[in-house]
């Protein structure tokens, strides 16, 4: 299973669209927020549904703010992240992943691209697409036979490769 992790796009859907022509296929892509609207953009463009959830930028609620869901044979908490205050670290993160009882954990908000594991729960950070950043990345999780493995992708590398 192959999945493409998108967070804080925040207008900027084309290069969401554009990263995904260029990446290659994927079993999903999950948009976690900030800004919904992108997420719907996208799907008309590659002509398929993402699965998306709300971020603190997303206002009326259209999709949920998070879902919980089994892919793979891992259990998959997916969230914007603001709720649980990730900016100020993993902490009330890591006590819902715990109730949750998710082995992975896809959030946003912080606009930082991040990978880490806690006790045994891995939590994936794709950054952020937004235009004013310095950089844009986007996540790649792949699970194969029970194991994951995440790639933090430089979309603007993706985008403007350097020729030789």
């Amino acid at each position: 299973m192959k999945m493409a992790i998108f967070s804080d796009t925040h207008g900027n859907w084309a290069a969401a669209v554009r990263s995904l022509d260029l990446s290659g296929d994927f079993d999903w892509v999950v948009h976690l927020g900030d800004t919904t609207d992108d997420a719907e953009f996208t799907e008309l463009a590659l002509g398929r549904k993402l699965l998306i959830v709300s971020g603190n930028c997303d206002g009326g609620g259209k999709y949920p703010r998070s879902l919980t869901l089994e892919m793979a044979g891992k259990r998959i908490f997916i969230c914007h992240g603001d709720r649980f205050h990730v900016k100020a670290g993993l902490g009330e993160l890591y006590k819902k992943a715990l109730q949750e009882g998710a082995d992975i954990v896809l959030y946003g908000h912080t606009h930082i691209a991040s990978v880490e594991e806690l006790n045994g729960i891995l939590f994936i950070n794709p950054g952020a697409m937004k235009l004013s950043m310095e950089s844009l990345t986007m996540g790649i999780l792949q699970i194969d036979e029970g194991i994951a493995s995440v790639e933090i992708s430089d979309v603007d590398l993706l985008l403007n490769p350097t020729v030789d």
